[in-house]
This record gives structure tokens, C-alpha cells and sequence, in this order.
């Protein structure tokens, strides 16, 4: 363990790693890459080791990205963890709607991707927001969408 945290404290992260390892402390060599923000060192020793905590861990690191304002890493995070509305619902919190409607086109149905849609475009407002729906080729959400706002012409 002694030689670990020298090996952590000089950067030599892979030389600590083998140290936790060989000392059966696997989350403190987690741990460590996660306070370096070695993510990818991090993640994969999640999953060796601790894979039951896997999507808490990416949900997790999700958050704090985007609170960092690294919104594209929180994006992988967040749809690595099952959670890709939460990407979803974040760039529609930054006012990213093609950003939210590649997201959702990517990873959910049509009817979700439909209901994202009509959502995105009610932000907009309704002449933008049908233009915008009609511009990604969602012919059946901006028909809904303007059938919610009882503009039936």
C-alpha cells in the first residue's frame, strides 16, 4: 500500500494500479483514476471488479461532466448508464435542440423520439417549433404538435 500511493503521488498510475491490485484494493485504484479524471483507467476497472455498479457509476460521472459543463463527455456517460433521456434533458436545458433530438433519434423509439420532439418544439414556440420538426423530417410529431395547439389548417 505504501508503494502504491508513492507510485500515485509521483503520476505513475499504472505502477500504483498493479500495487492496489496486488494488495486486493481494487477501489482504492478506482478511486484513484477517478480523482485524476482518468475516466476510461476508471471505467474499465469498474467493470472488472466492480460491475455491479457500473451504471450508477457512469450516471454518476454523467453528472459531475455536466455540472463541469462537459456536456459531450456527460452525454456517453449518461447513455452508457441507461439514461440517455437525462442527455436528452440536458441539452434541452442549454437550449441544444438538435443536440437533444440526436440523442433521442439515436437511442429511443419512434414515439419517443416523436414525444421528444413535440417537446423541443413547444420551447420553441409554434411557428419555429413546427419548421423545426418539419427540418429533421418528423412529419407525424409537427402534425401533433400543431394539433395540440388546435391549429388544425
Amino acid at each position: 500500500m505504501t508503494e502504491a500511493r508513492k507510485f500515485e503521488n509521483e503520476g505513475h498510475f499504472k505502477e500504483a494500479e498493479k500495487m492496489y491490485l496486488a494488495a486486493n484494493e481494487p477501489d482504492l485504484a478506482i478511486n484513484m483514476y477517478k480523482k485524476a479524471k482518468m475516466l476510461d483507467h476508471m471505467i474499465r476497472l469498474v467493470m472488472k471488479f466492480r460491475v455491479d455498479l457500473l451504471k450508477d457509476t457512469h450516471n454518476h460521472l454523467a453528472q459531475s461532466l455536466e455540472m463541469e459543463g462537459n456536456l459531450k463527455q456527460a452525454e456517453h456517460h449518461y447513455i452508457e448508464g441507461g439514461c440517455w433521456s437525462y442527455a436528452v434533458d440536458m441539452y434541452r436545458a442549454h437550449d441544444m435542440w438538435e443536440e437533444a433530438l440526436r440523442v433521442a433519434k439515436t437511442n429511443g423509439t419512434n414515439k419517443e423520439l416523436g414525444d421528444i420532439a413535440v417537446k423541443v418544439a413547444e420551447n420553441m414556440g409554434s411557428e419555429k417549433g413546427t419548421q423545426f420538426l418539419i427540418k429533421n423530417g418528423l412529419l407525424e410529431a409537427a402534425i401533433d404538435f400543431e394539433a395540440n395547439q388546435e391549429r388544425f389548417e
